[in-house]
């Protein structure tokens, strides 16, 4: 019996050693994600709990000095089919959401973070409009899986446009979405839109650039994002990013 319970204990200290030794996820102890750091990347979000549950943990996975890390974002239900929240808070979309016209952001201290959650944001048919306007404050856009923002048909900025603001977008997927310029995103006056994950495609514009961004707008791309099948003009030419002068 000694015997027994002595390989059973250097059994148990040698996967412990093995443990050790392999690099893995830096997990961090509770600490709440508050946004990404120069040179980190982001990876993935996932989302505890249930649908429709009144709070839901997300576990936010980044890479931070080459060493996998995470965090915690604790979201609250949002479960309205008609608005978007846009006082500051953490929300996760328990449902599609139509919009009748466009939703905007005009308050200069709101700090929102919204995961779509695997819904739609769309803009109903037949209004017109962007989908979503900001001007003001700040929007951190995340998603765990085929989440979008469509509908939107405008003369700047089909799905997103930007007269000020910020706009980081860790996930999600702006398509199906039409505008003069920036028929995904129109980005001006100072606003900033960083693009860290997620895709914008297959919109179309009958100017120039699913990303257009012109007085003074700053766009920020890194980790992997998407960006492809974009059209502009008649015929249609591909018509992905556009950068003007300030």
């Amino acid at each position: 019996m000694k015997q027994r319970s002595k390989r059973l204990l250097s059994i148990l200290l040698t996967l412990v050693m093995l443990l050790g030794m392999v690099p893995g996820v830096a997990w961090a102890d509770g600490p709440e994600f508050s946004g990404l750091s120069s040179g980190d990347t982001f990876q993935s979000i996932e989302l505890g709990g249930n649908n429709g549950d009144a709070t839901r943990t997300g576990t936010v996975t980044y890479v931070h000095a080459n060493e996998p890390t995470q965090a915690k974002i604790e979201f609250a239900k949002w479960d309205y089919t008609d608005s978007l929240p846009t006082t500051s808070g953490k929300y996760y979309l328990a449902n599609n959401v139509t919009l009748s016209g466009t939703c905007s952001f005009n308050n200069s201290s709101a700090n929102i973070t919204l995961c779509l959650n695997g819904h739609t944001i769309r803009l109903q048919e037949g209004a017109q409009g962007s989908v979503i306007i900001i001007n003001k404050g700040t929007l951190n856009l995340f998603d765990t899986t085929n989440g979008t923002i469509t509908g939107g048909n405008s003369a700047l900025g089909g799905g997103v446009a930007m007269g000020g603001g910020r706009f980081n977008m860790y996930g999600g997927k702006i398509t199906g979405n039409t505008a003069e310029n920036g028929s995904a995103v129109y980005c001006s006056n100072e606003a900033e839109f960083h693009m860290y994950g997620g895709e914008i495609s297959d919109n179309t514009a009958r100017g120039n650039g699913a990303v257009y961004c012109c007085g003074y707008g700053e766009l920020g791309l890194s980790g992997k994002v998407v960006i492809q099948d974009n059209t502009a003009g008649s015929p249609a030419r591909p018509s992905d990013v556009c950068l003007t002068g300030n």
